[in-house]
C-alpha cells in the first residue's frame, strides 16, 4: 500500500486492479488482493472466531453515542472508535470469547461499581462513593450485558443488551428494568457478563470511570 501525498481531488473505490482509500486525512492506493483459499486449520478458525467476537463488540459499542464519544476522545491506539475498541479488547479475550476483563470504555484505576445484582427482570447496583467529582456534571451510567454460551445450537453465539440512565450526585443505589429481549437472553444463554461505564463532564471535558465486568451464571439468576 502506498500513501498519496498530493492529489487534485480525493479518489475512493476501485479502478481496475487498483484500490483508492482514505483513512482520516490520508489517501492510500493499493493493489487488489489476490484470491486465496481460506484456511480451515484450528489456528485460522480460532482467529476468525476471535475477530467475529471483537467485531460484534465494537459494532455494538459504537451504536451508543456516549460510548462512541468516549472511545473517540481516548488516547488509545486507533484512528476511529471502532478500531480502538478492537485493539484494546483483543488481548483481553479468553480463547475466542469475551471475559470479565474486556471493556466497554477504556479502563480507569477506579471502579464505579461497589456491588451489583441481577434477577430475571431487574439489574440493581450500588456505586462507589467517590464517583461524583464536585464540579462534574451530566452524569450518565451505561451498562452492557454480554450473553455467552448459547444453550441451543440454533441461538447466536453472542448477544448484547443495553441499559443506560442519568444518575445524580449523592444517590448511589439504582435499579433498571430489563427489556423483554434481555429477559429472553437469560433463558437462552449459560452466562452473562455485565460491563459498566459511568461518564460525566468535568472542566468541559468528557471523563469516565470503567473497570472490570461482573460474571453471572444464568442458572443461578432468580
Amino acid at each position: 500500500m502506498a500513501v498519496v501525498k498530493q492529489s487534485i481531488q480525493v479518489l475512493s473505490g476501485k479502478i481496475g486492479t487498483v484500490v483508492y482509500k482514505r483513512r482520516g486525512n490520508i489517501n492510500y492506493v493499493a493493489a487488489m488482493p489476490v484470491k486465496y483459499k481460506k484456511s480451515e486449520s484450528p489456528a485460522a478458525l480460532t482467529a476468525r472466531d476471535r475477530f467475529k467476537v471483537l467485531g460484534a463488540l465494537s459494532k455494538y459499542l459504537i451504536s451508543s453515542p456516549r460510548l462512541k464519544e468516549i472511545w473517540n476522545s481516548s488516547e488509545l491506539d486507533g484512528i476511529y472508535a471502532y478500531h480502538k475498541i478492537l485493539k484494546a479488547n483483543s488481548p483481553l479475550l479468553r480463547e475466542h470469547t469475551l471475559s470479565v476483563y474486556n471493556m466497554i470504555a477504556p479502563k480507569t484505576p477506579e471502579d464505579p461499581v461497589d456491588s451489583l445484582s441481577l434477577t430475571k427482570t431487574e439489574l440493581s447496583l450500588t456505586l462507589t462513593d467517590y464517583v461524583f467529582p464536585s464540579k462534574a456534571t451530566a452524569f450518565q451510567l451505561n451498562l452492557i450485558l454480554a450473553f455467552l454460551q448459547p444453550k441451543s445450537p440454533q441461538t447466536s453465539s453472542l448477544a448484547f443488551a443495553f441499559l443506560k440512565g442519568d444518575v445524580q450526585p449523592g444517590t448511589l443505589n439504582y435499579t433498571f428494568q430489563l427489556s423483554p429481549t434481555a429477559v429472553k437472553y437469560i433463558d437462552d444463554f449459560e452466562k452473562v457478563i455485565i460491563y459498566t461505564a459511568l461518564s460525566f463532564t468535568e472542566s468541559k471535558k468528557l471523563s469516565w470511570y470503567s473497570k472490570k465486568g461482573a460474571l453471572f451464571l444464568t442458572s443461578e439468576i432468580i
